[in-house]
């Protein structure tokens, strides 16, 4: 896994910065979900690995770091349990000192997750620009340039929120976020036990 980066002032034209905040205005508050899972956007084949436990009769569940599954018939572990529990334990590199709700409410972003960048012009723009392919490829294996995008997020945080410290989405040739939660493939990612099939990426990120 490479730890690259690069910082690019005006990586996003004037043009399709301003596309950009029109769709996320456009989007409106349906448009947006809670970042613990986003159920809108995608579904997991195997929302759990065996650690699920039924749902209480009164419908919430009883763990602070579980949550229901997509038929609600199940309390599991969130997509990202990983991020989560890592922040309410430690309080961030902030250290927050705060009640476990308190430092939950602060980590629940909220997202739209868009995984056919096509389907929006400006994005389909972004992703094509001179400017961001050579970004991409000055940080990309040498033996490894292929580009693909896939995926495009809008991310709303209200005053009082972040985005905890983590390692984003993690992809590997047959196991991937469609099919298994996003923790298990991080701890695939670190355990280095499938190193071979694991898939690189370029992750761009954009305040606005």
């Amino acid at each position: 896994m490479l730890n690259e980066a690069a910082v690019l002032t005006d990586l996003i034209d004037e043009p399709t910065f301003r596309e950009l905040r029109a769709l996320v205005r456009q989007l409106g508050a349906d448009g947006y979900a809670l970042n613990t899972n986003d159920l809108r956007s995608y579904t997991t084949e195997h929302e759990h690995i065996g650690e699920a436990v039924p749902m209480p009769a009164d419908g919430q569940c009883a763990d602070v770091f579980m949550v229901p599954s997509v038929k609600r018939t199940e309390c599991i572990l969130p997509g990202r349990i990983d991020i989560g529990q890592h922040y309410v334990t430690t309080g961030g590199i902030e250290s927050l000192r705060e009640s476990a709700p308190a430092l939950t409410s602060r980590a629940l972003s909220f997202g739209k997750y868009m995984f056919d960048p096509s389907e929006q012009p400006a994005v389909e723009r972004l992703f094509g620009s001179e400017r961001f392919q050579a970004a991409a490829r000055s940080i990309c294996p040498i033996d490894k340039p292929h580009l693909a995008p896939f995926q495009f997020n809008f991310i709303l945080q209200v005053p009082g929120q972040t985005v905890p410290m983590h390692v984003d989405g993690i992809y590997f040739w047959g196991a991937t976020r469609f099919q298994f939660p996003q923790w298990l493939l991080a701890v695939m990612l670190f355990s280095n036990l499938f190193a071979e099939r694991f898939i690189h990426q370029v992750i761009a990120s954009d305040c606005f």
